[in-house]
């Protein structure tokens, strides 16, 4: 996501589910891969469009409960991803409320950065000088 100057922008102008804080929506690859939702709770989450991750075992009660076919596109340990999902969160709750686990397929972002040092922070009880990363 792009820096944006504005401080408060107008809020009927942000995208559903999203929030503008100090952030526009990105230009760029990423928007048709990742969409960014928000729980009943209000923690958000990024997942991708249209799948859903399900138990195996559960896969023919799910295709019953949405009244269609919706293949195994994708397998890992005891779960199975599934496509074709319009809208995988509000679907994800109809199918955990009949019962069924199921769930977005979440989007995790991991940064590489990390010290130069091989042992990690050289003080154990956090940084060793007030102003900052000794070089």
């Amino acid at each position: 996501m792009a820096l944006d100057e504005r401080s408060n922008p107008e809020p009927d102008k942000c995208p559903p589910g999203m929030h503008w804080g100090r952030f526009k929506p990105a230009q760029g690859p990423w928007d048709k891969r990742v969409r960014f939702g928000s729980a009943k709770g209000g923690s958000e989450f990024a997942y991708r469009p249209a799948e859903l991750v399900v138990a195996a075992s559960q896969l023919d009660a799910l295709n019953a409960v949405l009244g269609a076919a919706h293949p195994a596109v994708g397998q890992a340990g005891g779960y199975v991803l599934v496509g074709g999902i319009t809208d995988p969160i509000e679907t994800g709750r109809r199918l955990r409320a009949a019962g069924i686990d199921a769930q977005v397929n979440h989007v995790f972002f991991a940064d590489a950065a990390a010290y130069p040092n091989p042992v990690g922070m050289p003080s154990p009880v956090g940084m060793p000088s007030p102003v900052g990363m000794p070089s």
